[in-house]
């Protein structure tokens, strides 16, 4: 079931004022909708971070471009620039390569974390585009004040292992 199949009218009416923002703008061709949430709270945060890991590593984040606010004046989505390509695992598979692309993803994951942030949630959320490289999408929103600050960072290690990992056994299979 998708994020979208509990949503109420409200957040279509939302939604749909969000694509016409985007067609009058001519940035329609650009962009995705990025979890019309269910979790409120946590997506001020996933949009905050989004933002601030954009401006420290542009290249490997999708840019966020813009906020959806309910009736009430809370954010309940956000849109990031359109990605086209697949997820990293996706690559890998094919590919039975992606080193470079995995070490891409660890400075940047270095970067956050020398600045107070962490993903906390890399399986999936890592895409891969020929033309853009990769592109980091959708943190856990949680900030170095957060209570599982370290334990969230040491996630974003772990993950990046799980990627090496994935790739060697892709690799070595006999498969390919």
């Amino acid at each position: 079931m998708s994020s979208l199949d509990n949503l109420s009218a409200d957040h279509f009416y939302w939604l749909d004022l969000a694509e016409e923002y985007f067609k009058d703008d001519g940035l329609n061709g650009r962009t995705i909708p990025v979890r019309a949430a269910e979790r409120f709270p946590e997506i001020q945060g996933e949009f905050n971070d989004m933002e601030s890991m954009y401006e420290l590593e542009p290249e490997n984040v999708a840019e966020p471009l813009m906020a959806i606010y309910g009736e009430s004046g809370e954010m309940e989505g956000f849109y990031l620039e359109r990605i086209e390509g697949t997820t990293l695992r996706d690559y890998i598979l094919e590919n039975g390569a992606g080193e470079e692309l995995i070490d891409e993803v660890e400075s940047a994951l270095e970067t956050f974390h020398e600045n107070g942030l962490v993903h906390g949630d890399l399986e999936g959320n890592i895409l891969y585009s020929p033309e853009e490289g990769i592109k980091i999408i959708d943190p856990v929103g949680a900030g170095k004040s957060h209570e599982r600050f370290d334990a969230l960072k040491k996630l974003d290690k772990e993950d990046v292992q799980m990627y090496r990992n994935f790739l060697e056994k892709i690799r070595n299979a006999d498969y390919l």
